[in-house]
């Protein structure tokens, strides 16, 4: 699937290129659909480790993602690689994690046997319609303005919404990763469902409404 992804941003690159009137973005999408194929190997590993609530090894893994991303980044851009800095340091990043990922929790391969994975491929099929569904509302005004606008104004939009949600969206994705384990352990528990349930909304509202509001306030004041 990592192989396929890869080969479709591919396929798909010339026509996305052509949409947003820019021919540049054909080698980068082609480029970018790499990651794919790393990002493959290393999503068993990835939920082998989340089943053995290995999050402490997960989150050390997704910290130095992040950092070698933008160290490399900042450095690539310095060399004066312009939009090639972001291309090249979020593939190395992509590398990093699913080597590691392979290196502690390695599986080995075996041919799929779709009448044995019946149950696992129909809640795959689930969780996969609904991320694609929740990634085209949430994108599709990038959409819009990626068409609408040139590229300095798209570029000081999607700065502007980086500025306003990162914060926010790193915190909640960072419990969101967390949570279906801990949930499916204490699901025949509703005493302590309840308790973590409470726990972790108090937590999140308590450290994201005053974010947003200060951001909100800020942006105002500008």
């Amino acid at each position: 699937m990592g192989l396929a992804g890869s080969l479709g941003a591919a396929l798909v690159s010339g026509a996305v290129a052509a949409f947003f009137r820019t021919p540049e973005l054909a080698v980068v999408i082609s480029v970018m659909g790499i990651a794919f194929i790393a990002t493959g190997f290393g999503i068993v590993p990835r939920a082998l480790l989340v089943r053995d609530f290995q999050f402490k090894t997960l989150s050390i893994l997704d910290s130095s993602q992040v950092l070698i991303q933008a160290f490399l980044a900042v450095f690539l851009a310095w060399l004066g690689l312009r939009y090639w800095a972001l291309v090249w340091a979020g593939l190395a990043g992509s590398v990093w994690t699913g080597s590691w990922l392979l290196a502690l929790r390695g599986s080995g391969f075996a041919r799929p046997k779709p009448g044995d994975m019946k149950k696992e491929l129909t809640l795959s099929w689930q969780v996969m319609v609904t991320r694609l569904g929740w990634y085209c509302y949430s994108n599709a005004d990038f959409i819009v303005a990626g068409r609408m606008l040139d590229k300095n104004s798209y570029g000081l939009y999607a700065m502007a919404w980086q500025i306003a949600i990162v914060p926010v969206e790193k915190i909640t994705s960072l419990i969101a990763s967390v949570t279906p384990a801990v949930f499916s352990k204490v699901q025949t528990q509703p005493a302590e469902l309840r308790r973590y349930i409470r726990a972790l909304t108090e937590g999140l509202s308590l450290v994201t409404f005053p974010i947003g509001i200060g951001l909100a306030l800020s942006l105002i004041h500008i």
